[in-house]
């Protein structure tokens, strides 16, 4: 017998461009399977019955429409319509589908069709963690990419010369999605599914981490514990108003503030290992 395709949510939100940062990180809370930004607001996808309550209308944000769809490509439109961006200050991002493109001169191309997996870019927390990459030491180094998504920021390692990139991810179809844009891209990296236990006992000189403060702190130990003596912890993801409570769960770490990145509502951070062996 055939299976009936799987149905998803969307929520179509119509939010103020100054309440969009914040909303977007409120959206992500509840785990969803993707955001798409449009212009005068926000879609987020849900499997069916998996999406929490709307409660209503919020000041001048306001649930636009509500519907329920068969599975499919829902980014297919956008991917058409989209164009390469910078990323930094040595990359060039193309979320469209494959495509004969070329990158400005100095910078590397990276192609990142536009999936349900989150990182092709365009969000300031992905911009602001590939940018502390960017000012990082990495050559020659072993990098930890926690929370891989398209695996944008272990491609990034590995083009900014790290030695060997591991990219974890617990989400399977964000796996599958990394795997897809490694072969596009030609770059190598390990790509893990599951948690930080598949590693064993492994150990980083660096570790990248672009995901919401929540999803840090409950595992900034282990994590932690992982990052090699005088190593850097590179963190993106965090609403300003998370900073000072972040940066004292990290000094309780013994992790040092060593750089900081701010874009409107969301923070990164370079943090120095002073732990001893």
């Amino acid at each position: 017998m055939t299976e009936p395709p799987a149905q998803y949510l969307r929520r179509r939100f119509r939010v103020p461009d100054d309440r969009l940062d914040s909303f977007t990180a409120e959206l992500w809370e509840d785990g969803p399977l993707g955001l798409e930004l449009r212009a005068n607001g926000v879609d987020v996808y849900y499997r069916a019955g998996a999406a929490p309550p709307w409660v209503g209308s919020e000041g001048d944000l306001e649930l636009v429409e509500e519907e329920v769809l068969a599975d499919g490509d829902w980014l297919a439109g956008w991917r058409e319509a989209s164009a390469p961006f910078a990323v930094g200050a040595r990359f060039w991002v193309d979320p469209g589908e494959p495509r004969a493109a070329s990158a400005p001169a100095g910078r590397h191309l990276l192609r990142l069709p536009a999936r349900r997996a989150f990182g092709t870019g365009g969000h300031a927390s992905t911009r602001l963690a590939v940018e502390i990459l960017e000012q990082t030491p990495i050559a020659g180094l072993e990098v930890l990419d926690l929370g891989a998504g398209s695996g944008i920021l272990s491609f990034a390692c590995r083009l900014l010369g790290a030695r060997r990139v591991v990219g974890i991810e617990r989400e399977v179809e964000s796996v599958l999605v990394a795997g897809a844009n490694r072969r596009l891209n030609g770059i190598a990296v390990d790509l893990v599914g599951g948690t930080l236990d598949a590693l064993a006992d492994a150990s980083f000189d660096v570790i990248a981490a672009n995901l919401l403060s929540s999803h840090l702190l409950a595992q900034i130990a282990p994590l932690a514990a992982r990052l090699r003596p005088g190593g850097a912890l590179v963190y993106s993801g965090a609403l300003a108003v998370e900073r000072r409570e972040l940066l004292a769960r990290f000094r309780a770490l013994d992790l040092a503030l060593r750089g900081e990145r701010v874009d409107g509502d969301w923070c990164a951070f370079r943090l120095r290992s002073e732990r001893r062996s």
